[in-house]
């Protein structure tokens, strides 16, 4: 399924759980970014080769420590910032006290969906984080919830099989008992947009959640794109760094980099 009928994850919903249909296939960059995809996949079959399924969107540039350095060096804001040993640890330190950190690490993403390369992360678990991020930070409606990003291992208890997507295209029944633990990624239908997250092929993400859940049992983080409204997904560092200092966020993590504005700056 591709278009931009294809972004609509209830319709490919339906589709999905239709008895007449074996395996739905959504390109996760439906719409005119994806004809690219399309046109080559169209021209790569007409010549007999076989197009085998993708494994992955990140697909965009990627940037070193010193490029994330550099980006904070020259920033008219003059942002505090150091090198992480293990920003994987300190990304999850954080999120487990209740911070919400953006996080910049690797190849941009191809496509809409934010799928842990550029993405505002926080926990579920967290009092008072919907309202937090709708307000300080994506700015909109306070009542809507945000997707999760779920470990594979964890996914598996969570949705059914086949509602394994690794790329957000999909709208998946929750059951009783996970709504209940983390009403914030459900929709008011009993639904959430949900990312499974696995270490074939999503390896540096996969050890954020990982770590995450060594450190508080829970296997999931709430994740917003790295974004503010109306704006297109940050691509540079330097586009980071001016969407850090647009909104209310005070952790981003840029590959090895940690940035801050101030300490303990929090207000929620």
């Amino acid at each position: 399924v591709a278009g931009t009928g294809a972004l609509n994850i209830r319709l490919n919903s339906r589709l999905n759980s239709h008895p007449k249909v074996k395996q739905l296939l959504v390109n996760p960059a439906s719409g005119d970014p994806g004809t690219a995809i399309g046109a080559a996949a169209y021209a790569v079959k007409q010549q007999g080769i076989e197009v085998k399924p993708h494994h992955g969107m990140a697909l965009g540039p990627e940037f070193t420590t010193d490029d994330c350095v550099n980006a904070c060096s020259i920033h008219r804001e003059k942002p505090e910032w150091e090198i992480l040993e293990d920003p994987h640890a300190k990304a999850a330190e954080l999120l487990a006290n209740g911070q919400i950190v953006a996080w910049f690490r690797g190849r941009m993403e191809f496509g809409p969906r934010a799928l842990g390369n550029r993405s505002i992360l926080a926990s579920p678990t967290q009092m008072g984080i919907l309202d937090a991020i709708n307000h300080q930070v994506k700015f909109r409606e306070h009542w809507r919830p945000f997707s999760p990003s779920i470990l594979d291992t964890v996914a598996k208890e969570m949705l059914p099989d086949n509602f394994q997507d690794e790329f957000m295209c999909l709208s998946s029944p929750v059951s009783k008992k996970w709504q209940e633990k983390y009403p914030v990624i459900v929709y008011r239908d009993g639904t959430t947009r949900a990312q499974v997250v696995k270490k074939q092929t999503s390896p540096d993400f996969h050890r954020l959640l990982s770590a995450f859940y060594e450190r508080t049992g829970h296997g999931l983080l709430i994740n917003a794109t790295l974004s503010r409204p109306g704006e297109a997904l940050v691509c540079t560092p330097e586009d980071a760094v001016n969407m850090f200092f647009g909104t209310d966020l005070n952790y981003l993590i840029m590959d090895n980099v940690l940035v801050t504005k101030r300490a303990e700056r929090d207000r929620w």
